[in-house]
């Protein structure tokens, strides 16, 4: 059946790669919608399109309209017509209306938990297929508990998100026994590494091409260090100088002996060059960490982020460290006490 991909992100963009050319039968179409949840991520449609690995590819700035739609309507508003809303907006400000036959005669895909993105598909296209793809670790701590749940689906009659509603049919990730036990009924395996392995060289090389556009990831042999950053302040975690600090702390404790690389995520507006205590290089940001598996030689002896699901996807780093959001918490706690 005729495929719909739905998200924001590099790592969505190589998901959906990945599973349009796993298809089995060959013969069907697909359609990939990118919003703008990940500054400049449109500018890839161009190359996307002459890689031919989708048949219709379209922009859908599904994070202003909801910025719109509170700004130009009033808060009763919003919660009396917000299924009405959400369509609308989107119908009349984006091409998605252009592609309605074919949305309608398709499975659809959606990467995102919650947000316009996914709730106008589940408003709108109720009858269809909908499965949920993997978007890290997102899709392990919902954020929507049962009487949240409640209310939206039977006191306003909404969407509810986070793989709850009944048109989500599938939920596939890496790690289905991680789910939610409300939603891990639907949990499908992603099979993340056989797409990849099954990979020919030279298929391997057109993706990293299309990442890269140009670009390089110059990691040089030695004792290699990956730091995996993540927008901290941007989500309003953090400040962006508690966030500097943070990290500096963390170089401070594992970065010594060690060439450090930095990918900074790329939603992030903080440049550390000359904000960081460490010399380090940095990776492209608009590039997915899981392709570095494609490249030859590329090895880290330690991987370290707070919470990103990149760590766990790399095969060509030997020691992880995940600090988890409690590590945020404490090192927040010792600073006020300084």
């Amino acid at each position: 059946m005729n495929q719909v991909y739905v998200g924001g992100s590099y790592f969505h963009i190589y998901i959906a790669i990945l599973k349009s050319l796993d298809r089995k039968d060959k013969s069907t179409k697909s359609l990939l919608i990118l919003n703008d949840h990940t500054p400049g991520v449109d500018k890839i449609i161009p190359l996307l399109e002459k890689s031919g690995y989708f048949d219709h590819i379209i922009h859908v700035p599904f994070v202003t309209l909801k910025r719109r739609i509170k700004e130009e309507q009033g808060t009763l508003s919003r919660i009396v017509s917000r299924n009405r809303f959400a369509i609308e907006y989107v119908d009349q400000n984006s091409p998605i209306l252009q592609y309605d036959s074919f949305i309608r005669n398709a499975e659809i895909n959606l990467f995102y938990n919650l947000g316009l993105s996914s709730f106008y598909f589940l408003i709108k296209y109720k009858h269809n297929f909908i499965r949920m793809l993997e978007d890290g670790e997102h899709n392990y701590h919902p954020k929507v508990g049962k009487f949240k749940a409640w209310r939206r689906r039977f006191l306003l009659h909404t969407a509810i998100g986070e793989g709850f509603d009944p048109e989500v049919k599938e939920i596939e990730v890496q790690h289905v026994h991680r789910l939610n036990p409300r939603v891990r009924h639907k949990g499908k395996t992603l099979e993340l590494s056989r797409m990849r392995e099954s990979l020919s060289p030279e298929e391997q090389h057109k993706i990293l091409s299309l990442f890269l556009n140009g670009q390089t990831v110059p990691v040089t042999d030695g004792k290699n260090l990956l730091l995996i950053t993540q927008p901290l302040s941007e989500d309003k975690l953090m400040t962006e100088g508690e966030k500097i600090k943070m990290y500096d702390r963390i170089l401070n404790q594992y970065g010594e002996g060690h060439n450090i690389f930095i990918k900074g995520h790329p939603r992030e507006l903080t440049m550390y060059s000359g904000k960081l205590n460490h010399a380090f290089t940095e990776i492209p940001r608009p590039f997915p960490l899981e392709m570095m598996d494609f490249m030859n030689g590329v090895s880290f002896d330690r991987g370290i982020t707070i919470f990103s699901s990149s760590l766990y996807n790399l095969q060509c780093i030997r020691e992880r460290i995940f600090l988890g959001r409690e590590f945020i918490k404490e090192f927040k706690q010792q600073i006020t006490q300084i």
